[in-house]
């Protein structure tokens, strides 16, 4: 049996068979066994129905925060969805149109499909021979069922498949405070069809409480949502990191700075880029706002120096320059972020990449090889590996471009004749250091 309407049917039809057994003194415990067993098949039903619902709702919802132009689309949006705009949080006009609520569409219409799937699950429960216990008992259960199954598993599949935008699952993210806060009053829906009794409320902040006695079923909602919101952030550090991975995987060692002492189009680009997707991630917690910065500045370093070691086949002293020119320009920009993460730690992804770029300009590799190997050494994030592949690469350029080095500060013919000489130092210390 697929069919919740045929299910219903049969169990009349059983109880009535019960019923008449009863009648006739027979017993009819395997009647009841069997409709208990229904219920549970019953249940299956509505939460497969459930989630084909949920499904349906996320695919229609935009995750921009719901603004309605007055009380009859307010009713229509928000349902019975227990959620009062405060009056200073609304800047004094939360009784006047439009307003702005802090969810998006799918909240109100969640717990509006959560509370029929609970009147349908209890209705059907009734005329059972159970007891009120084992009836609280299988509703909190299934209820549970709802938000840990089917919830999270519709929610964390939509934030999974990567279609959402940071905004968006910043949104996702605030739905999911929102839920959460529900989640009290869908235990007092449950109580109230279970065993109805006097319940009282009061308002604090932007909410209105309830309060119900302590035999009210609780939900297991803290871990639910807590897992939820933990997959939203990675989704968002995710989302970071592809889109810096797009614009930063351009970057051209060879080329000549675009102007003198000024960033590349490209670092401006992605400095614009963080610009917009942090005043939204600002609005997450300070800890996973945070985290999403320390992100961003690993993974455009780590995207920086894999394209100028790895990607990039030639590298010139014009490329380093440019490189230097946009390190200059992020270190700035990240200065300037006090009020969101700790801007000394932010440039410390930027370490190795300035500590290269120092080294090739200055061309100190004396003091390279004089320090290499103590804690305090001025080069210490540039390891000889890295170091030889990137003259690898200017001996190339070199080979192709004979002024490659005109444009070094000062001995430039001298620094040209050195850098066979430096290669191999370079390749003896990597040796040095294997056979150690």
């Amino acid at each position: 049996m697929t069919d919740e309407d045929t299910c219903a049917q049969i169990k009349s039809l059983m109880n009535l068979f019960a019923i008449a057994l009863n009648f006739l003194h027979c017993d009819s415990t395997r009647v009841h066994g069997v409709l208990e067993d229904m219920r549970d098949h019953y249940g299956e039903i509505l939460l497969r129905k459930l989630v084909t619902e949920m499904n349906g709702v996320l695919d229609v919802d935009n995750f921009v925060a719901i603004t309605v132009a007055d009380a009859a689309e307010q009713k229509r949006v928000l349902g019975d969805f227990p959620f009062t705009l405060d009056a200073s949080a609304a800047g004094g006009e939360a009784e006047s149109f439009p307003k702005h609520f802090p969810f998006s569409a799918s909240v109100p219409k969640f717990y509006s499909l959560i509370q029929n799937y609970i009147a349908t699950y209890v209705n059907f429960s009734r005329d059972l021979n159970l007891s009120q216990a084992e009836v609280d008992d299988k509703v909190r259960m299934s209820t549970n069922t709802v938000l840990s199954r089917n919830l999270r598993g519709c929610v964390c599949g939509k934030v999974e498949k990567g279609a959402l935008t940071v905004d968006q699952l910043v949104q996702a993210y605030a739905n999911c405070t929102y839920l959460e806060y529900s989640c009290q009053y869908l235990e007092e829906y449950i109580a109230s069809l279970l065993k109805p009794r006097a319940t009282g409320t009061l308002t604090t902040g932007s909410a209105t409480t309830s309060t119900t006695s302590a035999l009210t079923p609780r939900l297991e909602s803290e871990s639910l949502f807590k897992d939820i919101r933990s997959q939203i952030e990675q989704q968002v550090y995710t989302s970071l990191m592809n889109s810096i991975e797009e614009m930063v995987s351009r970057f051209d060692s060879a080329a000549a700075p675009e102007s003198a002492d000024k960033p590349s189009i490209l670092s401006t680009r992605v400095v614009r880029y963080l610009e917009v997707v942090f005043a939204s991630i600002r609005k997450m917690p300070y800890s996973v706002c945070q985290t999403a910065w320390m992100t961003a500045c690993k993974h455009i370093a780590n995207q920086l120096q894999e394209t100028f070691i790895h990607k990039s086949p030639l590298i010139t002293i014009e490329g380093v320059q440019q490189l230097k020119n946009d390190l200059t320009y992020y270190e700035a920009f990240l200065m300037k972020q006090k009020d969101n993460a700790d801007p000394s730690t932010l440039l410390l992804a930027f370490s190795d990449l300035r500590q290269s770029t120092d080294l090739l300009l200055l061309w100190d590799w004396n003091t390279y090889f004089h320090e290499y190997g103590k804690k305090d050494a001025k080069y210490n994030r540039v390891q000889p590996q890295a170091a030889l592949l990137i003259l690898e690469k200017m001996k190339e350029s070199d080979r192709k471009k004979s002024s490659v080095f005109q444009n070094l500060r000062k001995n430039e013919r001298d620094k040209k004749k050195l850098l066979d000489t430096i290669t191999t130092q370079l390749k003896d210390l990597i040796d040095d250091t294997a056979s150690k």
